[in-house]
């Protein structure tokens, strides 16, 4: 059966698996409810969409407009100011066919400079708490891919969940975790299969992967992206199954974290490219070409792409951008060499 918790503070009581709204981008309108209904009907009542995510929050509103009191419904802007924020919170609204969110979340605070202006009077921040007295969402949240970040966050207000990156290959952030626990803050772990390391290859599977997270008990909420009844189904197996898997999880651990170093876990936060390469595509290419046993798929594919990697300029704003510091310039070369062999 599913588990539930109180999220923090909150008093919102949400299901251990949550729905991440960020796949359902490249399927269509028609396909959404079926992957909802088998999440519903196996204990899932979490819903989670970004602003960021062009067409989630307006597939997701339709799709659950005649059971939205089911469901705690969370999305998230990248507004930083007072007016981008109120404005953004109202198109959720209007996008989500709601009139009231569970959990509004300022989203991917990168650096303190960012969470300085947020916190500042006129801020996105400002806009949240306006619109939590106003009834509009009703509670607060942040989030981010730096740990030692979101401790600053959590030290400056009281927010009442946080969502930050965790899978068996940045088990480094546990203690951020379990410190937000400690102050009553809801946790919400995001990237549990690190943006497709984890999956269908055998080496590194998707079960001992969730299943490490279903077990750290400082997660509350572990946000899965799903676009299809098939993986709905199958994560819903992990979750309201009692199989014991840590001895896998323990042995895969040292693995995956040694493989992932240089790891793309396709955030899209590198984006956009002045010379317009699509650096996350290229690297979904390598991935299939490597670990996949599709070699001549990924190599016809990335002849077929408009800009290749080649076209790099060595501007680093790619670089700058990345929340795990990857080497993206160097990556960029090696795949090039890699996929335009004969």
């Amino acid at each position: 059966m599913m588990e539930y918790r109180k999220i923090g503070k909150s008093g919102l009581k949400v299901s251990r698996l949550g729905f991440g709204g960020i796949p359902i981008q490249r399927v269509e309108l028609r396909d959404v409810r079926p992957v909802l209904d088998v999440l519903k009907e196996g204990g899932v009542n979490f819903i989670d969409s970004a602003r960021a995510y062009t067409v989630s929050e307006g597939f997701i509103g339709e799709a659950i407009k005649h059971d939205r009191k089911d469901w705690i419904v969370a999305t998230k802007s990248m507004a930083r100011t007072y007016s981008e924020m109120a404005r953004d919170i109202d198109i959720s609204l209007a996008e989500l066919q709601t009139d009231y969110i569970d959990i509004y979340q300022l989203h991917n605070i990168k650096s303190e400079e960012e969470m300085d202006k947020v916190l500042a009077p006129g801020g996105a921040l400002e806009a949240l708490v306006e619109a939590k007295k106003a009834g509009k969402i009703r509670a607060i949240g942040v989030t981010t891919h730096n740990k030692d970040l979101l401790k600053k966050l959590l030290a400056a207000f009281k927010f009442e969940t946080m969502m930050l990156p965790l899978n068996l290959v940045e088990t480094d952030k546990e203690d951020a975790f379990i410190h937000a626990q400690e102050l009553g803050v809801g946790t919400i772990a995001m990237k549990p299969l690190a943006g497709g390391f984890f999956g269908e290859n055998r080496e590194f599977p998707a079960d001992v992967a969730l299943y490490y997270l279903k077990n750290f008990s400082a997660v509350d909420v572990v946000l899965v992206g799903m676009a299809d009844v098939n993986e709905a189904r199958q994560n819903l197996d992990i979750f309201n199954s009692e199989v014991d898997l840590a001895a896998k999880m323990e042995a895969l651990k040292e693995k995956a974290s040694f493989a992932a170093r240089e790891f793309c876990r396709r955030c899209g936060y590198c984006q956009p490219c002045p010379v317009g390469i699509g650096i996350p595509t290229i690297f979904v290419l390598e991935t299939y070409y490597d670990r996949y046993g599709l070699p001549g798929w990924a190599k016809e594919r990335y002849k077929n792409l408009t800009v290749k990697a080649d076209a790099c300029q060595e501007c680093g704003l790619c670089e700058a951008r990345c929340p795990y510091g990857l080497p993206i310039r160097r990556k960029l070369k090696e795949v090039h060499r890699k996929l335009s062999l004969k």
